[in-house]
Parts: C-alpha cells; sequence; structure tokens
C-alpha cells in the first residue's frame, strides 16, 4: 500500500514494459462502499462530534497488516507460488487497501460497515500462518528496524524475519550502505547548530531538568511495558480490560505533555538540554524530548534557533541577476529567514 499524491508520466519503454507485463494480474482496488457524504459547519457541536467519530481510528493497524500480508504474498510467490493460488490473499490485500482509504475519509464520510469487524477477521484468517512454533508473530525484517526506532522492538515474542519482498531488499541495502560509509560520512551533531556563544550556564535551571528527565525515563518505562507482550501498568485506575494499548499509550502521552507544559524552559536552558541529548545515556530520549521541547516550548526552542542563525545569500523571485527555467531571480544578501519572529514574546533566560 502506497501513500501518495503523485503520477510518473514516461515515454521510456523499459519502465512502460515493467508496469505492463502484470497489469492484467492485478486490478486496482476499487472502493465501493456506500457511503454518506456530510454537510458540516464550523461549530463547537460539530467539531466534537467529528473528534468523537474519528476517535478511533484504525489506519496504522490496517496498513501495517497490509505490509505484512504484501510482504507473505512476495515471498511465496518468490518461493513458487503462482499468482492463481495467491489470488485470495491478493484480495483481502485489495479489501485492506479500500478500509484505509475508509479510514482516512471517517472526516467528511459516513460509512456502512465497521472497519474494525473486518480487520479482526482478516487477521485472524492468517493468524496461524503468521506464527512460528514457539509461538512468536511473524513479522518481515525491516519491522524490527521500525521497532527499534520506536522503542518497542520484541524480539521474544516477534519473530522479525528477512522476507523475499521488497521492503526487506531495501532494508539490506540500506544496512550495506550505512555500514560501508559509516567512517567515511560522520554526522553532524544537533548542538552544532546553536550558537554556544550566547549560552549561559548559570541561567541553566537544573533543578527544572532533573523533574522533566525523572518523568520522561517514567514515561520511556512506561510505554516500553505497554507495548511488551505481558503487560503491566503502574498507572492509577487503568487495567488491561477497560481500554486498548492504544488508548493507555495516549493516556501515557498526555499526561507527558501535561507535565512538561506546566515548565517555561529558558534558552539557555534549553540549549544545555539540547547538549545533554548528545550524551550517551540521554540519547536515547531524543525522539521524545525534542517533539516536546519544539511543540510544548516552542518560543525558547525557536529563539534558540534564531540567535544561532548565520546571514546567508539566497535567491529571490521577481530579480534581473540570475534567470533559471524562464524565471528572473536577484541574489539578496544575508538573508535572515527568521525575520517575523516576536523576540518579546520569549523568555531569554
Amino acid at each position: 500500500m502506497y501513500d501518495s499524491d503523485t503520477i510518473l508520466l514516461t515515454d521510456n519503454q523499459i519502465l512502460i514494459n515493467a508496469a505492463e507485463k502484470n497489469y492484467h494480474v492485478f486490478a486496482t482496488p476499487t472502493n465501493l462502499v456506500e457511503s454518506i457524504k456530510l454537510k458540516r459547519s464550523y461549530t463547537p457541536e460539530q467539531q466534537c462530534d467529528l473528534d468523537v467519530k474519528t476517535s478511533v481510528n484504525k489506519i496504522g493497524e490496517i496498513v501495517n497488516l497490509s505490509q505484512v500480508l504484501n510482504s507473505l504474498y512476495w515471498d511465496k510467490y518468490h518461493h513458487g507460488a503462482t499468482h492463481e493460488e495467491l489470488h485470495e490473499l491478493y484480495c483481502d490485500v485489495s479489501i485492506l487497501d479500500v478500509m484505509s482509504n475508509l479510514e482516512i475519509d471517517k472526516a467528511k464520510k459516513e460509512f456502512s460497515i465497521d472497519n474494525s469487524v473486518e480487520l479482526n477477521r482478516i487477521r485472524d484468517k492468517y493468524a496461524e500462518k503468521l506464527t512460528t512454533d514457539d509461538n512468536r508473530k511473524i513479522l518481515p525484517s525491516f519491522f524490527g528496524h521500525i521497532s527499534k526506532q520506536k522503542g518497542y522492538y520484541d524480539p521474544k515474542h516477534k519473530a522479525y524475519l528477512q522476507h523475499d519482498t521488497s521492503m526487506d531488499y531495501l532494508q539490506n541495502v540500506v544496512k550495506r550502505f550505512r555500514t560501508k560509509n559509516r567512517i567515511k560520512k560522520p554526522t553532524s551533531k544537533l548542538i552544532d547548530m546553536f550558537d554556544l556563544q550566547k549560552y549561559r550556564e548559570k541561567h541553566v535551571n537544573k533543578k527544572q531538568i532533573s523533574h522533566i528527565m525523572k518523568y520522561v525515563k517514567w514515561y520511556s518505562v512506561e510505554v516500553g511495558k505497554l507495548f511488551a507482550h505481558d503487560y503491566y501498568s503502574d498507572i492509577d485506575h487503568i487495567t488491561d480490560t477497560d481500554e486498548t494499548r492504544y488508548d493507555k499509550y495516549i493516556i501515557l502521552r498526555d499526561r507527558l505533555v501535561q507535565y512538561v507544559g506546566q515548565y517555561r524552559i529558558g534558552y539557555s536552558t534549553m540549549i544545555y538540554i539540547i547538549k545533554q541529548l548528545e550524551r550517551k545515556e540521554y540519547a536515547k530520549y531524543k525522539n521524545i524530548l525534542l517533539p516536546l521541547l519544539f511543540t510544548l516550548c516552542r518560543e525558547s526552542f525557536l529563539e534558540a534557533v534564531i540567535k544561532s542563525q548565520e546571514e546567508i545569500d539566497v535567491l529571490v523571485e521577481n530579480g534581473n541577476d540570475i534567470k533559471l527555467f524562464d524565471f528572473d531571480y536577484k541574489m539578496v544578501k544575508n538573508y535572515q529567514f527568521f525575520t517575523n519572529f516576536d523576540q518579546n514574546s520569549t523568555q531569554t533566560e
């Protein structure tokens, strides 16, 4: 399944031949589910109704299952199965494709089917084929890489197995490229983009940082336990049967946002936190902290960027210095991108 609003137009005969080779085998999935188009007004009541109707969204589960079944399809085809033998599997993947569109269109249409019921039916149908002899859930190998990035890698209960499918091929290429070029192309650190001459350690609120990091670590542990197979929670008044795991994750995330959002983080404190993220013991929290800092402490974060920006030369349209693709540009020296930012609204220290 792909999420793309682009189209390739080409007269390259090699690409055309490849596209036409199996065109008759793979019919395009078509959404024929009846729907009622909604007319909404911009009122609090309408917004509330829309929030309720779109609060349970299955797009992630649908797309993930579709990718797993796609991988299963091509792995079986690679090992000798025919398209005719795999036709039922292909139809189920096509159903998931339509279901993903239904989830996306929930905001503007109402449908006569329940995606949750259909999702469970397809999931149960392939449960046995996607389970190892030691009762682990089979996933394509590239799912393991994604799980490590998001913090719920679980090889004890999930088998991330190599499949003969395009995504695993791509993952192998990326691995080889990274290994080959790791020494030749060192990466820059995030802190390098900031001007540390304007940083004052005496203005760092380390007590504030200690409280935030303590809560971030607690959140990280709870999310890890949440997506582990044998789940238990230390959250008050929440049991495994009351809410789905995703619902519990939202509760955890909201608590983190509420806790960190109570602090006003100054410029020097912001820089100090970013510096700490380069240390090994803090690096694993980078994916949690950076979105928080940018969202909740946006003024301080942007101020840190603005204070560090360097003057550069850029091309601006409607000039007479340079012509590119029949458009006229002029070179503007010492151009700054953040010219409309109100620095008086920030807390500088």
